[in-house]
């Protein structure tokens, strides 16, 4: 069995879609939204044994309650 977080979210390409239809983009949330995205790579990169993401996009990056940022997909991952 796998056993993953339920995160109710949508991923950021889909938030920034969204954002035609009244989503309300702020470059204050969106800097907030690419800081946390930020932090987790320095953080991959800081681990013991360093993990590049090596495929980061709007469509790996989930966006949940009060802009909660998760990055995911780390199928193209490298150690």
């Amino acid at each position: 069995y796998i056993e993953m977080e339920y995160f109710p979210s949508q991923t950021l390409a889909q938030k920034l879609d969204d954002r035609q239809r009244n989503f309300g983009q702020t470059y204050e949330r969106l800097f907030r939204i690419y800081r946390q995205v930020l932090c987790a790579v320095h953080y991959l990169a800081e681990l013991p044994v360093p993990i590049s993401h090596g495929d980061i996009k709007p469509h790996n990056i989930l966006v949940g309650e009060r802009d909660l940022v998760k990055l995911t997909d780390f199928g193209s991952s490298a150690l």
